[in-house]
């Protein structure tokens, strides 16, 4: 949160002393059986955008997706040891636009998948504007 109050010319401490300094943090874990790849019967988590600031994110397997600017949905490689950052839509609207909500997906990929997204936000009480 750091880094982004900086590149938001913001004093460092913006997030960590300010709206976030009571944050709302929660995880998930999510289990995606093994589908075969070629089935389109099956989306096991449709085209969305996470609501909150950011989505720090480890995982297993294929099947995470992103779109990009030029509206392809391109494949996530997840790398050990490493974090998928999602910026969500209260990011987006606290920086008005500057920042830009991450829309992604989980296809079938045909193998066992697993996610681990921990979702970070400002306090309840807080107002964005």
């Amino acid at each position: 949160m750091q880094a982004f109050a900086e590149s938001l010319g913001l004093k460092r401490t913006y997030f960590t002393e300010g709206l976030c300094k009571d944050h709302f943090g929660f995880m998930h874990i999510f289990h995606y059986p093994e589908v075969p790849k070629n089935d389109k019967t099956i989306q096991p988590l449709g085209e969305h955008c996470d609501y909150g600031f950011l989505t720090m994110l480890i995982g297993t397997g294929k099947g995470l997706q992103v779109k990009t600017v030029d509206n392809e949905w391109v494949d996530v490689e997840l790398q050990p040891g490493t974090f998928v950052i999602n910026i969500g839509d209260m990011m987006q609207k606290m920086t008005k636009g500057f920042y830009k909500s991450t829309p992604h997906r989980v296809v079938c990929s045909g193998q066992e998948r697993y996610s681990f997204p921990y979702f970070y936000d400002p306090g309840w009480d807080e107002k964005i504007v």
